[in-house]
């Protein structure tokens, strides 16, 4: 009975040292080299829990990407494709999103602080539950997005399509304030 005690005692020991990694460690090393995730096997990138710091992955090809609970820092995705693409619970600081495509994008309960989406197409995307501040959607197309029930500060809306007058809060800016 000791015995079986101190094995259970020790197998919980081991997996409450282990680190789990939700994302595919192949997948990230495929996108950090050729930016690129979709394979020929139709397969989309995988990289949730992943942490993208200091990366310029502008024009990288991230369609259908699952980023759930990726935490995103001073990184340039400058017209990278990431239609479909899934950031729910994500966290992004400095991050440049300008010219993206971001069709039907998810951004459910996602934080974005100091994101630039300057001429970014973000149709019908989601940003249920998110939190946004210093957020730029300069010029970008807003077509289907719900901006309304949101915490927005400091959100500039100047020259984006699809805004509708109750989608900005008191601190936000630019289209909405018409």
């Amino acid at each position: 009975m000791k015995n079986i005690l101190l094995m259970i005692m020790t197998s919980c020991f081991l997996l409450s040292n282990i680190t789990a990694q939700a994302y595919n460690e192949e997948d990230l090393q495929r996108l950090l080299e050729t930016k690129e995730c979709a394979s020929t096997t139709f397969s989309t990138c995988d990289l949730e829990g992943a942490t993208l710091t200091d990366l310029d992955l502008s024009d990288a090809n991230l369609e259908e990407a699952i980023l759930k609970n990726t935490v995103i820092s001073n990184t340039s995705f400058i017209n990278a494709n990431l239609q479909g693409a899934d950031f729910t619970g994500a966290k992004f600081r400095l991050v440049d999103l300008s010219k993206t495509t971001l069709i039907d994008a998810k951004f459910i309960n996602a934080f974005l602080f100091f994101v630039d989406f300057n001429g970014a197409n973000i149709e019908d995307a989601v940003f249920e539950g998110a939190t946004l501040k210093g957020v730029y959607f300069k010029n970008a197309i807003c077509d289907g997005v719900d901006f309304s029930r949101l915490e927005t500060k400091m959100v500039d809306f100047s020259g984006a399509t699809g805004i509708l007058e109750n989608s900005c809060s008191v601190n936000s800016f630019g289209q909405c304030k018409n």
